[in-house]
C-alpha cells in the first residue's frame, strides 16, 4: 500500500461514517419539517394572528436549515466515498507518493470491517427500538411514519455490507490504482 492508498482508505472510512450519521439526521429533520408545515397549515386554516405565526414559521426555518446542512454532509460523505483519488492526491501532493509503506495486505479490509462493526453497534439497537416503538404506536391506533425504521435499516445494511464485503470493496477500489 502507498501513502495515497492509506489516505484513500481513510477518506472512505470518513465518508461512510458521514453518510450513515447524516442519513439518520436528515430523515429525522425532514420528518420534523413535514410536521411543522402541517402544524402551520392547520393554524393558518384556523385563522390565527401574527403572534401565532412566528413560532411555527421559526420551527420550519430551523428544521429546514438543519436538514439542508445534513444534506450537504451527505453530499460530502458521498464525495469522500467515491472520489478518493482526488482527495488522496490533495492530502499527499508530493511528487513521489507511490513509495510503498509496509503494511499487511489484510490491514485495509480489517479497517473496513471494523467500521462496519461500529456502524452496526449504533444502527442495530436503533433499528430494533424503532421497530418496537412503531409497532407499539400502531397497535394503539396512533399513526407513526416509518422514517426511523427506514434510516436505521439503511445504516444496518451499510454496516452488514462493510462487514461481509470488506475484502471485495478493498480489491475493487485499490486494485484499479488510485490516481
Amino acid at each position: 500500500m502507498t501513502k495515497r492508498d492509506i489516505a484513500g482508505l481513510c477518506c472512505k472510512l470518513a465518508g461512510i461514517f458521514i453518510i450513515t450519521t447524516s442519513i439518520t439526521m436528515l430523515v429525522m429533520r425532514l420528518f420534523f419539517v413535514s410536521g411543522d408545515i402541517s402544524n402551520f397549515l392547520l393554524l393558518y386554516h384556523a385563522g390565527f394572528n401574527n403572534q401565532e405565526t412566528k413560532m411555527p414559521l421559526m420551527e420550519i426555518v430551523v428544521n429546514s436549515s438543519t436538514a439542508f446542512g445534513q444534506l450537504v454532509l451527505l453530499g460530502l460523505g458521498i464525495c469522500l466515498w467515491f472520489d478518493i483519488g482526488r482527495f488522496s492526491a490533495w492530502i499527499f501532493p508530493e511528487k513521489n507518493p507511490n513509495l510503498p509503506v509496509v503494511i499487511d495486505e489484510n490491514f485495509a479490509p480489517l479497517l473496513l470491517s471494523c467500521m462496519g462493526i461500529v456502524i452496526l453497534t449504533i444502527a442495530l439497537p436503533q433499528f430494533f427500538t424503532s421497530v418496537f416503538m412503531h409497532n407499539s404506536l400502531v397497535s394503539r391506533g396512533l399513526s407513526d411514519p416509518p422514517f426511523t425504521i427506514i434510516s436505521s435499516a439503511i445504516n444496518t445494511g451499510i454496516g452488514i455490507w462493510l462487514c461481509c464485503h470488506a475484502r471485495n470493496i478493498f480489491k475493487s477500489t485499490f486494485d484499479k490504482g488510485v490516481e
